[in-house]
């Protein structure tokens, strides 16, 4: 399953990690009732060909959410209100 991650959701948690909202891509530009959200979160792994060593990558949480549901994880992962359904 391809999904869009939607960078301008991207939102800091109190601990420092980064985390967004996206989408499965079949299902980009239509109704948020038919689902198909992803929450993703950025990940530093060690990669000897990148540069400083460190490569970053986005690796979904969790997919096939809702969007009140996606909304709620956005929340809960960063520690605050970050989202309003």
């Amino acid at each position: 399953m391809g999904a869009t991650i939607y960078k301008r959701t991207a939102t800091r948690s109190k601990s420092g990690e980064a985390f967004a909202l996206g989408r499965a891509t079949e299902l980009d530009g239509r109704s948020p009732s038919q689902g198909g959200y992803v929450v993703f979160k950025l990940c530093k792994n060690y990669d000897g060909r990148a540069r400083d060593g460190i490569a970053k990558t986005w690796r979904a949480v969790k997919d096939r959410l809702t969007y009140e549901e996606a909304v709620a994880l956005m929340n809960r992962r960063c520690g605050f209100k970050a989202f309003e359904t």
